[in-house]
């Protein structure tokens, strides 16, 4: 399934580690200079609902990713980024953390 889905727009995905925790959505699509997304940057929250440091985005290509990888260890408000590919189940499982999340806010 992965080799028919490579090459398919938005079948790119990224993750970044070591973001302040203050970083924004905004300012992390900024970050990552000429990078084009599908859907929004998703900001990974720990237990108590807290950023994590960590972000995922799904990207619409192969050449943002090569932009993003570009942005690794690049500085964000003082800090280091760390930019790495992963996959499609990696990010789905953020994406499904979220939606419970906001459900379990929501009741």
């Amino acid at each position: 399934n992965t080799e028919i889905e490579a090459g398919k727009p938005g079948t790119y995905y990224i993750k970044l580690k070591g973001l302040p925790w203050k970083a924004t959505k905004d300012e992390i699509a900024e970050f990552l200079v000429d990078c084009e997304f599908v859907g929004n940057v998703i900001i990974i929250k720990n237990e108590a609902g807290k950023p994590s440091g960590d972000a995922v985005v799904n990207l619409l290509n192969k050449l943002d990713l090569e932009r993003a990888l570009k942005c690794n260890r690049k500085c964000l408000l003082e800090r280091s980024v760390v930019v790495e590919e992963t996959d499609k189940d990696s990010y789905n499982r953020h994406i499904i953390k979220l939606d419970k999340m906001d459900t379990e806010e929501n009741t």
